[in-house]
């Protein structure tokens, strides 16, 4: 009788991160951008601290933000990175987080900046732990 071997699933980290997303999350619209702000309505359950999501014009692409309050019953955002490409009524995504990067021990000797992105050319840290 053969005997079975155990193989490693190499896939198990895309697993854990796939099983934390939410795909019918609701979406808000965005209304205003003043300075440094985005202001949107919606999405709702946000808080201040959580991280959205802003979907930029003809690329696809999304902008990274993060809540830093509340005016006249609309959400205050502030954009981790340009704004170049936000538009009127761009949809506004909640992730149900807040801002964290990976930890691992892989991380050592690694150079990234303040979002956890790295600079070094090597590709993005994939762990399970977050911080």
């Amino acid at each position: 009788m053969a005997e079975k071997t155990k193989r490693p699933n190499v896939l198990r980290k895309y697993e854990d991160l796939l099983s934390g997303m939410d795909p019918l999350r609701p979406m808000g619209r965005v209304v205003q951008i003043t300075g440094m702000s985005i202001i949107s309505e919606g999405p709702p359950e946000v808080s201040v601290g959580d991280l959205c999501r802003v979907k930029l014009g003809k690329s696809g692409d999304y902008l990274n933000c993060e809540a830093i309050g509340f005016q006249n019953n609309h959400l205050v955002l502030t954009p981790l990175g340009p704004t170049a490409g936000v538009y009127p009524d761009a949809q506004v995504l909640g992730t149900g987080r807040q801002l964290s990067m990976p930890v691992s021990d892989e991380l050592l000797g690694r150079v990234s900046d303040g979002l956890g992105r790295p600079l070094d050319n090597r590709p993005p840290e994939i762990s399970r732990d977050h911080r």
